[in-house]
């Protein structure tokens, strides 16, 4: 899935997500079966929300904008010494 495709896919309606995740799967499941856990990874990481995509509460913010703007390691919150 493609940048584009995951933008398309983040505001379908839940019907249609669940019609296009039906579609993938099936396609996954006609690949070689050594592909498969590789298929399944690249689909998984494209329909998962990203942590830092998400928003921040009481902010406009995402919480990767704001860990930027306050010089934090996003996995940790940790400050970030430069």
């Amino acid at each position: 899935m493609n940048d584009k495709q995951r933008e398309e896919y983040l505001v379908m309606p839940d019907a249609q997500k669940k019609e296009f995740l039906r579609k993938e799967v099936e396609r996954i499941a006609a690949l070689p079966e050594c592909e498969h856990d590789a298929a399944f990874d690249a689909l998984r990481e494209a329909v998962m929300p990203k942590i830092t995509d998400l928003p921040v509460k009481g902010s406009d913010l995402t919480y990767g904008e704001y860990c930027q703007m306050k010089g934090l390691d996003w996995r940790t919150g940790v400050p970030i010494h430069e």
